[in-house]
């Protein structure tokens, strides 16, 4: 059985289709590095905190208690951060 120029056409191009869509795949991994490194290293410690309290805790609006964990931990930050900068002056 032999194929007709239009199906080795589009074998060819699927082909081609296949190859384009693995390359743009790798591509946007490679880029999302950076970005995945910056999440794991300054969101994630402090996210799941609050996320392992909101499901221990399971308050009625998990919303507002993730930003209000949010809102502690980064006045808790900002002030840790003004005392070492008066201890270092």
């Amino acid at each position: 059985m032999h194929m007709h120029e239009s199906e080795c056409v589009v074998l060819e191009q699927s082909r081609r289709l296949e190859e384009v869509q693995r390359e743009e795949q790798e591509l946007l991994e490679t880029q999302s590095v950076p970005l995945r490194n910056y999440l794991m290293k300054h969101v994630m410690p402090t996210l799941t905190s609050a996320l392992r309290d909101c499901v221990s805790i399971r308050p009625d609006d998990p919303i507002d208690f993730l930003v209000r964990k949010s809102l502690k931990y980064l006045t808790r930050t900002k002030y840790d951060m003004h005392l070492m900068t008066d201890i270092t002056m």
